[in-house]
């Protein structure tokens, strides 16, 4: 029987982060109402010349890079995004398949807003079924809508947490990954009049009001009220009965984004755990994205189990309710078989094998083009290492659940190329214009995916893989240091988490442990090390405690030292290897009863300068990142003894960071673009030191 299954997935989500406080200040909301109402901590926002083919490439270029396919060998790219793309009057998907090389596929794209994930599966599906010919389709999704808010709009309010990203998925016919089962909608038109942007079509085409606008409110929400809960559950009972299960058999829950009162009564509706169910609060609400984008990321952070049945379930002014079903092959390390493609040129009829009407493989090759070398067809289109994706392990039990099936090749000089990285991170500055020309095999200046690909096809003829890049986190469990774990899982990150129960890190043997560990977890290769671990003790200098001083300058100076030295020989094996030590604004400025503290921070940015330094010709960068105060437990513990407005004095501008916001500094630095900081303290202190 033929299965058609989720091989691969990837995400972008643009680098400007708008927080919780930015929405409250443009709507007049109060914060406390976006974050505990709306379930909204921040959003992200794209630039304002990167539009909705522009997020939707960046996504597709991930998933074939992490995944080390050939654009030429999709056989249909479907954008099922956001209505409001580039231009009106206008289809994405054509042009999406053109700017990633997709030169063989078939463009398709339909319209369904929010409902987009389920119902593109559904059809995705539906066409690998009917079709013989058809190995694959390649699904991406992209929204630019917060640019369509009308912060003032107070009928619009429900949509203010609307934020901008990509997803792009990979769909296989009998191949490996979870296999897509069951899907099922429903649909309400009596509502379909109320959610729109009144002008740019026939019924106002030359004016008007150009933002989301609700004819209602009041009507809508009551009629919202006696309906939505009981569709969400109708589509999931429909999708999992058609998938041979029921409520009780959903392992894993990735819907879109709700306020958190609404998502309580579904989980309580399904009968699904909260700890199994994704909630996105750093991103808000993404048009069609948010389901495939959800599974993304816990993917790539191992949270899915062998065996078990995920729902992706969605709803999309219209109004639409859909789900569909995603069961087995979620183990990590699952391999996925090569897709056996026709290699005729593009247009050629294809054949059929009469056995199991697979399309044969044809040994011809294509004259090589200028300015590219000739493919080779001695290799598989979608190699072993297709499935495999970033995983957040922590501590111990990365030892334990050692991934054996990483497929990590051992570093080696590249012909023609100097050191470079396996694998980049997702989330990277926007491309600063289009259509830049591209010069010849070598010249890679004119535009930064050209020089991707020329990596990536230096890489196959070496017979390298196109793999993950692994990191080692201390002080991984709360805060910052879960922050950074978090948003470098799901940038594709291979991630070693550690805290206090993996190894004491105020001692040799522990630093030593934890480095070892990450080792043997990445069969010996590691990318970069995030020195996150610390603690704070405040009192005079007359009465601060001797044994506290000692703790301080071992975890927060000496602990970093220790790991760069255990770690050098790996870091420089990797040839572009990062140490990264999150200081504080405290490494630049003092203040009183923090001597240990302040001391140790200071500290360790001079040993950044001196890493810096020596990594210079072993390829070694090192940066230290200082914020000011940070939303996390050590602070709050400081808010119970001072007030917040004296705790913020120094900084120019009057609020806490974010852990969220120091994780996307740390994904930067640590990414392609951040190469060129070392040596140096990489500041966030919301104006502290300006004065």
């Amino acid at each position: 029987m033929t299965r058609v299954s989720i091989a691969a997935t990837a995400a972008y989500l643009p680098e400007r982060w708008m927080t919780a406080a930015e929405v409250s200040a443009r709507s007049s909301i109060p914060e406390q109402v976006i974050v505990e109402k709306f379930g909204l901590r921040g959003k992200h926002i794209a630039a304002e010349d990167e539009h909705v083919s522009d997020l939707s490439v960046r996504a597709a270029e991930q998933l074939l890079e992490d995944a080390g396919v050939d654009a030429e060998d999709i056989d249909v790219v479907m954008y099922y995004g956001s209505m409001w793309k580039d231009y009106a009057v206008w289809q994405a998907a054509p042009w999406i398949a053109h700017r990633i090389g997709a030169r063989r596929a078939y463009a398709v794209e339909y319209d369904n807003v929010s409902c987009g994930t389920p119902v593109a599966l559904r059809i995705a599906r539906d066409m690998l079924l009917a079709e013989d010919e058809l190995r694959n389709v390649l699904v991406v999704a992209a929204c630019r809508e917060s640019y369509l808010l009308d912060y003032e709009n107070d009928r619009s309010r429900f949509m203010f947490n609307f934020g901008d990203g990509a997803v792009a998925g990979l769909l296989l016919k009998d191949g490996a990954g979870g296999e897509l089962l069951g899907c099922h909608g429903i649909t309400d038109g009596s509502l379909s009049l109320q959610v729109k942007v009144p002008s740019g079509g026939s019924v106002s085409p030359n004016g008007g009001y150009r933002f989301l606008d609700v004819a209602d409110p009041a009507g809508m929400k009551d009629a919202l009220d006696r309906v939505s809960l009981a569709n969400f559950v109708a589509a999931a009972r429909g999708a999992l009965e058609r998938s041979g299960a029921g409520l009780a058999d959903i392992g894993y829950l990735f819907g879109i984004h709700m306020k958190p009162s609404m998502h309580r009564a579904l989980l309580a509706e399904l009968g699904v755990d909260e700890s199994r169910a994704a909630y996105l609060d750093d991103t808000g609400h993404m048009s069609g994205v948010d389901p495939l984008l959800a599974f993304d990321r816990a993917a790539r952070a191992g949270e899915l189990r062998d065996g078990e049945l995920v729902l992706l379930l969605a709803a999309g002014t219209g109004y639409t309710w859909a789900a569909s079903v995603v069961g087995g092959g979620h183990e990590s390390g699952r391999r996925v078989r090569p897709v056996l493609v026709d290699r005729g040129r593009p247009g050629e009829d294809r054949r059929v094998r009469r056995r199991n009407r697979r399309p044969p493989v044809d040994p011809r090759r294509p004259r090589a083009r200028e300015g590219r070398p000739l493919r080779r067809h001695d290799r598989p289109r979608v190699p072993d290492a297709l499935a495999a994706a970033g995983h957040v392990v922590r501590g111990a039990a990365a030892a334990r659940g050692r991934d054996e099936h990483q497929l990590r090749a051992q570093p080696r000089p590249l012909p023609g190329a100097g050191p470079v990285r396996l694998a980049r991170a997702r989330r990277v500055p926007r491309r600063v214009g289009r259509g830049v020309a591209l010069g010849p095999p070598g010249d890679d200046d004119g535009d930064h995916r050209a020089r991707r690909r020329r990596q990536a096809r230096l890489r196959r003829r070496a017979g390298l893989s196109l793999l993950q890049v692994n990191v080692l986190v201390t002080g991984a469990a709360r805060g910052i240091g879960a922050a950074i774990a978090e948003r470098l899982g799901s940038d594709g990150w291979n991630v070693h988490a550690v805290d206090v129960e993996d190894g004491d890190l105020t001692t040799r043997e522990g630093n030593r442990a934890v480095v070892d560990a990450a080792l043997e977890r990445f069969d010996g290769r590691l990318d970069a090390v995030v020195a996150n671990a610390g603690f704070q003790h405040v009192a005079p200098v007359r009465d601060f405690p001797e044994d506290a001083w000692d703790r301080l300058q071992a975890l927060l100076l000496t602990s970093p030292f220790l790991l760069a030295k255990y770690a050098w020989d790996a870091l420089a094996a990797s040839g572009d290897g990062r140490i990264l030590v999150v200081a504080s604004v405290h490494g630049l400025v003092a203040s009183p009863f923090k001597a240990g503290y302040v001391a140790a921070k200071h500290g360790v940015v001079g040993l950044v300068k001196v890493l810096a330094l020596e990594g210079a010709d072993a390829g070694i960068s090192a940066a230290a990142l200082c914020p000011a105060y940070v939303r996390t437990e050590l602070v709050e513990r400081q808010l119970q003894e001072r007030t917040l407005d004296d705790l913020l004095a120094p900084q120019a501008v009057k609020r806490l960071l974010e852990p969220a916001e120091v994780a996307a500094a740390a994904a930067w630095l640590l990414g392609p673009d951040g190469r060129s900081v070392t040596g140096t303290p990489f500041v966030m202190d919301l104006g502290w030191s300006a004065r």
